[in-house]
């Protein structure tokens, strides 16, 4: 590989890492409205998927998934129609005044969203 292709690999790989990820911004969503407490609910939640994604890479299903990846396209849209609910609902309830110390959602609601969205980033990218 010659400096120039290593570099502009360098640069690439910065540009992307400082690109928040649907992860983060999910998490970024429940901190302000849930408080930072119920935040890493969601962070237990993507570290999971995370772990998740590493066990189907580490038993070899990732090149599976990526010789058959014309079959998973429907993923990837049930995962922009998710992070699209979820949008619109947090859209919809922005109007509705916040009271942090009663509980909007559930602790499980949180994880679930937290791992559902990890995951389905992870086999999308």
């Amino acid at each position: 590989m010659d400096l120039r292709t290593y570099f502009a690999f360098v640069v690439a790989t910065i540009i992307l890492i400082a690109i928040p990820g649907p992860s983060v911004l999910l998490t970024v969503a429940h901190g302000i409205s849930f408080g930072w407490k119920r935040a890493v609910i969601t962070v237990t939640g993507a570290t999971i998927g995370v772990a998740f994604q590493l066990i189907v890479a580490a038993i070899g299903l990732a090149s599976l998934l990526q010789a058959v990846a014309g079959a998973f396209e429907w993923i990837r849209w049930v995962g922009a129609a998710y992070l699209i609910f979820l949008g619109v609902k947090q859209w919809r309830n922005a109007s509705v005044p916040l009271a942090l110390d009663a509980p909007l959602t559930s602790d499980t609601k949180l994880f679930v969203q937290g791992l559902t969205v990890t995951i389905l980033n992870g086999f999308l990218d």
